[in-house]
């Protein structure tokens, strides 16, 4: 209900309206590219459409070849309660990340057991709590993964433990420090 005359910048889910027409923004930025993994074993890969954490489910334009029944570029309705988990995918590596670090709690690490077996290790989000439905966490060795959001139905046990502080001289120097720190020292017995 304001009018504007001039440039404006948007927030996700405003509306704009244009003569009778009213339209919805939505931030490119809540468009990232995901690979839902199911309970059952399957994947779906695409974007998501509609995106609400505390919803029964969301709606995910599919950019994969699906089953013969399924074709790519097709919209379906997921139910977060058949997920395990969804992986936030980042263009590359190098890309910004899609969660601002001062939201990633970077003391703690988070050991995530599912209940088929598999685990996963990351950072939780400052916001992180035991008894909420899902939650995101930032992968530990994961390239081109930004984030993961964890369906906790999935998970047996979840294993809380303080994350390896890193000395300024280490992180400056890169993950072949300690390599190119010894290379030069004698051997010893």
């Amino acid at each position: 209900d304001i009018e504007k005359t001039e440039k404006t910048s948007l927030s996700d889910k405003d509306l704009i309206g244009i003569g009778e027409f009213i339209l919805l923004f939505s931030s490119p930025e809540v468009q990232k590219e995901v690979v839902a993994r199911f309970i059952d074993g399957r994947t779906m890969r695409g974007t998501p459409v509609t995106w609400d954490i505390g919803a029964k489910s969301f709606e995910l334009l599919r950019t994969d070849a699906g089953d013969a029944e399924e074709t790519a570029e097709e919209i379906m309705l997921v139910n977060f309660s058949e997920l395990k988990a969804i992986f936030f995918l980042e263009e590359d590596s190098a890309s910004k990340p899609s969660i601002p670090s001062e939201m990633i709690n970077t003391e703690e690490m988070l050991e995530v057991s599912f209940s088929d077996g598999e685990k996963i290790e990351g950072h939780p989000l400052n916001d992180y709590s035991d008894v909420s439905r899902r939650f995101y966490l930032v992968p530990r060795e994961m390239p081109n993964v930004g984030s993961v959001l964890i369906e906790r139905a999935s998970v047996d046990e979840v294993t809380r433990r303080e994350a390896p502080i890193e000395s300024e001289s280490a992180k400056s120097a890169g993950p072949l420090a300690f390599f190119r720190k010894r290379k030069g020292a004698a051997p010893t017995e």
